[in-house]
């Protein structure tokens, strides 16, 4: 999975565990330590925690009595390891512990282990997300007992002991990285980035912490706008910048003041190298935070600029190259016909430059090489979506859209069937899906339907294109008799789901129409018509099936099947059972059929009924509001659900306790995400979703069984302007016009 940013920021602490010991002068000490790190890592194997805990501990005191910082380090990590296998409350044990330990801890082992309480107390907060998010900041909370604090406290505290671990920073500047790190590669470093001091590799880890977009962070610390271009700029010109006028300063501040402090000590060190890395990870961090609507423009300068002076450093320069690659890819989601028209080729691009590193293989790290290959994987993804009328007409033509990207051929196999077997097809393949995976479905059905025979089959030439994007083309469909098809539609004739692109569609062909209503008795209306002619269906078969979920055997059951005939105008109605359920109904006209089941949902649907014991039917709506109507990929969709019953009279009631779920589609009704929500005593639910990256922008929707919102996903920039009006003359009087002038 590519990061969309060098992730040396991100230091996990199991990156800890390979710390090599200080060397010793005893032998012995060494052997001891070898001896039980093998006892614990069996113990590990055996899945026996508290035991191997024990044996942590005494490697922890062995540790601490001998000053020995690597063999504490390791100890630490796995106490907290292990504490929180089999107990959460052990892991806020440990975290009160290393706080007294810490204080009579030396130099420089005081330092990383504050570096190590501000990523506990941050872990403990992830882990127990939400329930922080509603507390309020308390004044007689338990120092001892963090399930007392607020989400205000732990985070300053947090971000007081991350800031504590490079309080002494010209100490830490003098103790080589190696002498206390043995070179140790971080997880999730580029191999390259080995740190030059104590200091460097501290001041990243904090770098981390401060520069994160957890959205309940921002209330916490002052704001600050960055959108000033020298921020961009050559390293020489942002060491000019003066960041230290706040006297309460930001997250974001804290970090430039960081990499100022960094950069300085590498340029009049010459240490080149690693200030070359740091003024990458400078660069990428002014991207990140930057509000400047030209962010786009500059970070791609400021990293050519900075590839020019990487000429001896072959790694480092494949990994600015790299960074050059995605913004451009970036740069390239901006991409629209109507506006911005010069980005077609980013994509191009970005993937030829990610090319060019890869040739050069020898010369880079796996990182790096795993990022261009995980972001040419990202440009060249194969994509088909085929968009057709709900029901098709017989024996007549029927035009579809394709939208597509990276395919140049689309292959289609028409299937004969019926709501019947596509039922059982349905019910076959949904018994084999593994939990928590949402591909599994479309998986499943399409490798299954690519063994059936199909009545027609054949392939259409697309559009050429090369820009690496999304287009659209319009193909013809065969003429079908009345029945139902099952559609599939491939970029490659083997039509395997795993390798290419491939879709499918189950579709009716059919002369029957119909609209429907529900009257204020709860009886569902239906009044059918001829496709073509608009003339009603008489004496038309309607077969009214009720289908209940049956709790204890977890499956859906048909209880009552009703069988009724349109009257001389195309009308019938189905009254509502005795118990709720949901009414499928299929109309049949000779050899002509139609159902209401949309069978391209893997669940199914139908109209859910009620009969009210008091002759008023009332129906649940949700009402779904999103924060906006317009999102960036990537960015949190934070919605708010209200949940009410109403009758035909006006009436309406809010409904508490009500469990259900809200799911997330992309652009082609498929599913990305789902929560489990219930609502309030105010009728309420909310949450949020995070968009994906890299799949099609457009017309995307959140669900629920009785309501939906959809709302745009686009690659957009933010209008920023400023508007003044001129002071008014005199004092108005209400009801006087007044003429007021400004400017925009």
């Amino acid at each position: 999975n590519m990061n969309s940013k060098t992730s040396i920021l991100v230091i996990f602490l199991i990156a800890f565990i390979s710390l090599a010991g200080k060397t010793q002068s005893n032998h012995n000490i060494k052997n001891d330590y070898e001896y039980y790190w093998k006892k614990i890592d069996s113990l590990e194997i055996a899945g026996l925690p508290r035991t191997a805990l024990i044996e942590v501990e005494n490697v922890y005191n062995k540790a601490k009595a001998e000053k020995n910082t690597a063999q504490l380090l390791k100890s630490l990590i796995f106490k907290m390891k292990f504490s929180y296998a089999f107990e959460a409350d052990n892991y806020a044990k440990q975290i009160v512990k290393l706080e007294e330990d810490a204080k009579k801890m030396g130099f420089p082992d005081s330092a990383v282990a504050h570096s190590m309480l501000g990523e506990m107390y941050w872990n403990y907060f992830t882990q127990n997300r939400y329930q922080f998010y509603n507390r309020t900041k308390t004044t007689d909370f338990s120092p001892a007992d963090l399930q007392t604090w607020s989400l205000e406290q732990i985070f300053e505290r947090s971000r007081e002991h991350y800031l504590n671990s490079i309080k002494e920073k010209d100490k830490l500047y003098k103790i080589d990285a190696d002498s206390l790190l043995k070179g140790t590669t971080q997880k999730g470093y580029p191999e390259n980035f080995q740190f030059k001091t104590v200091y460097d590799f501290l001041a990243f880890r904090a770098i981390d912490f401060l520069r994160s977009d957890e959205n309940y962070l921002a209330k916490f610390t002052p704001s600050f706008n960055m959108n000033d271009e020298r921020f961009f700029g050559a390293a020489a010109d942002f060491l000019k910048m003066n960041l230290n006028e706040s006297k309460s300063p930001s997250n974001t501040i804290l970090v430039l003041r960081i990499f100022q402090d960094m950069l300085q000590v590498h340029q009049q060190e010459k240490n080149i190298k690693y200030f070359l890395l740091t003024d990458l990870q400078r660069i990428i961090f002014a991207f990140q935070k930057s509000t400047n609507p030209e962010k786009d423009e500059l970070n791609i300068k400021a990293l050519e600029k900075l590839l020019s002076e990487c000429s001896d450093y072959p790694d480092i320069q494949a990994e600015v190259k790299f960074q050059m690659a995605h913004a451009i890819y970036n740069r390239g989601n901006k991409f629209s016909k109507k506006t911005n028209e010069k980005y077609r080729w980013d994509y191009k691009t970005a993937k030829e430059i990610c090319g060019e590193i890869l040739e050069k293989s020898n010369t880079v790290d796996s990182f790096t090489l795993e990022n261009c290959r995980a972001l040419i994987s990202t440009i060249t993804e194969k994509q088909l979506a085929v968009t057709t009328e709900e029901v098709l007409i017989p024996d007549e033509s029927s035009p579809a859209l394709v939208n597509f990207r990276n395919i140049d051929s689309i292959y289609v196999r028409i299937i004969k069937s019926s709501y019947k077997e596509f039922d059982s097809l349905q019910q076959i393949v949904n018994r084999q899906i593994q939990p928590n995976n949402i591909q599994t479905y479309e998986k499943l059905m399409a490798d299954t339907l690519q063994h059936f025979k199909p009545v027609k089959s054949f392939s259409l030439q697309l559009p050429e294109t090369t820009d690496f994007r999304g287009h659209s083309a319009e193909i013809i469909l065969p003429e079908l008799s009345a029945g139902q098809y099952i559609f599939l539609f491939s970029a490659d004739p083997s039509f395997n789901y795993s390798e290419n692109a491939v879709a499918f569609d189950f579709k009716s062909v059919s002369n029957i129409s119909f609209i429907s209503r529900s009257n204020k008795e709860g009886d569902r209306e239906y009044t059918l018509f001829h496709r073509q002619t608009g003339k009603p269906l008489t004496n038309t078969v309607v077969k009214a099936f009720f289908v209940k979920y049956d709790y204890r055997r977890r499956k859906s059951t048909v209880e009552n099947i009703e069988t009724l005939k349109t009257n001389n105008e195309g009308y019938v109605k189905i009254k509502p059972r005795e118990n709720n359920s949901t009414l499928i109904v299929e109309f049949k006209d000779g050899k002509d059929s139609l159902s209401t089941k949309n069978y391209n949902n893997q669940f199914g649907n139908g109209i859910y009924m009620y009969k009210n014991r008091e002759q008023k039917q009332w129906e649940t709506q949700t009402v779904l509001f999103t924060d906006r109507a317009i999102y960036r990929p990537g960015q949190t969709v934070h919605f708010k659900g209200i949940v009410y019953k109403t009758d035909f009279e006006k009436k309406h009631e809010i409904v508490t306790g009500f469990s259900t779920t809200v799911t997330l589609f992309d652009v082609n009704s498929q599913k990305i995400s789902e929560l489990y929500l219930k609502t309030n005593e105010f009728g309420t639910f909310s949450g949020s979703f995070i968009l994906p990256q890299g799949g099609l922008n457009g017309m995307m929707s959140i669900r629920e069984q009785n309501g939906q919102k959809y709302f745009n996903v686009e690659e957009y920039k933010r209008p920023t302007f400023e508007v003044e009006l001129e002071k008014t003359k005199g004092t108005p009087k209400i009801g006087e016009e007044v003429l007021v002038t400004g400017s925009a």
